[in-house]
């Protein structure tokens, strides 16, 4: 591919492979090749900029870098809002739901306000179906407060 020349075809095709490599838990692959996403860029392309910033999330959050993973999520998340890609922009928001879900944030959020159900709720909805390996974080007891 990369002898015709065809840059925004090959750097689609980068991370397209990128995120299918993801999707096979080989994390370490899946890196490299968003490595190479960046050497044959199609920024003008809003359907790349969206891939792009999922794949950048998805590979930060899988080394444990939950701050950069969230602000591409987010990243990806804005560059789809407002067009009339849906599939996409669903695909951004499922990607920021995965790295917050990655950092831990969404039900220790639900935890910290006492909504057991809503903590609930996310751990079924999230993890009752999730990769061999991956699981929910144990519900922390609450604290009582004083009268």
């Amino acid at each position: 591919m990369a002898e015709s020349g065809d840059r925004w075809f090959l750097s689609n095709l980068c991370i397209d492979l990128a995120l299918a490599i993801l999707a096979q838990g080989r994390h370490a692959d899946a890196a490299e090749v968003a490595e190479r996403v960046e050497a044959v860029p199609a920024p003008c392309d809003r359907q790349w900029v969206i891939k792009r910033h999922t794949v950048r999330a998805l590979v930060a959050s899988q080394r444990g870098d939950h701050d950069e993973g969230l602000q591409e999520a987010r990243a990806a998340v804005a560059a789809a809002e407002g067009t009339g890609m849906v599939v996409f922009c669903a695909n951004a928001y499922r990607t920021l739901a995965e790295v917050l879900l990655a950092a831990g944030r969404a039900i220790a959020l639900d935890q910290a306000k006492g909504n057991a159900v809503a903590a609930a709720a996310t751990r079924r909805r999230f993890f009752a179906s999730s990769p061999a390996g991956r699981t929910a974080p144990a519900p922390r007891p609450r604290r009582r407060g004083r009268g």
